[in-house]
């Protein structure tokens, strides 16, 4: 199965990033939503192609105030996978 999945725009508010976070987040981000999306699947309603015009995926805070950019790319993705109806 092929996914396509396109993100217009990721937008994190409050979390403020070291210089090169924003490339390691990116990063550590589509790596582990692509993870995700291979070992899960998706929800069946999805699977035939649709369009979600905006999704909210929440952190907790103490996630946010880790700053650590990979990581923090890492539970992003995780949270848009469950917005996703993964697993």
């Amino acid at each position: 199965m092929n996914v396509e999945l396109r993100i217009e725009r990721l937008v994190l508010t409050g979390v403020p990033l070291p210089p090169g976070g924003r490339a390691a987040l990116a990063g550590a981000f589509g790596r582990e939503l692509t993870r995700l999306i291979q070992d899960g699947g998706l929800a069946p309603a999805l699977v035939g192609g649709t369009g979600t015009p905006r999704l909210t995926a929440t952190l907790g805070p103490a996630v946010a105030r880790a700053g650590a950019a990979p990581r923090l790319g890492r539970e992003l993705a995780r949270s848009v996978y469950s917005c996703l109806g993964g697993s």
